[in-house]
């Protein structure tokens, strides 16, 4: 089995590029917004569901590229919740879902998420030069 792809800002904050700047990637397409509301499409326990699973994640983990993988996992959540007959593959389809969305233990370990740039822990006095 091939080794799993390492994200390009993953290989970048390590500085894997520093050392072979010619295997660094151009053109990976970028999420351009933070997840957003449920869609309309979804009852209120699935609404309830996807909301529990952005309340969850991580910081600066979900984006609007990630808004059908949430809603898939909320209409499986919701679904197990009432209590209704989910098939084996629906259930392996919800915990690959939420690995790939860090909410687990051991796939929350290999996220890496963009610095806030808005807290800089090396200088205790950048919030007040910005003001």
């Amino acid at each position: 089995m091939p080794a799993q792809r390492i994200p390009t800002q993953v290989l970048e904050l390590s500085g894997a590029f520093k050392k072979n700047p010619q295997r660094k990637r151009t053109g990976e397409p970028v999420p351009s917004g933070p997840i957003g509301p449920p869609h309309s499409s979804l009852n209120a326990d699935e609404i309830a569901a996807y909301n529990e699973l952005v309340s969850l994640a991580p910081p600066n983990v979900l984006t609007n590229a990630d808004g059908w993988s949430v809603e898939l996992a909320a209409r499986i959540m919701a679904a197990i919740r009432k209590g209704d007959n989910v098939r084996a593959s629906e259930q392996a389809t919800l915990v690959t879902l939420l690995g790939k969305l860090g909410m687990n233990p051991s796939d929350r370990s290999r996220l890496t998420t963009p610095p806030d740039e808005t807290c800089n822990t090396d200088d205790p006095w950048a919030s007040f030069a910005q003001a």
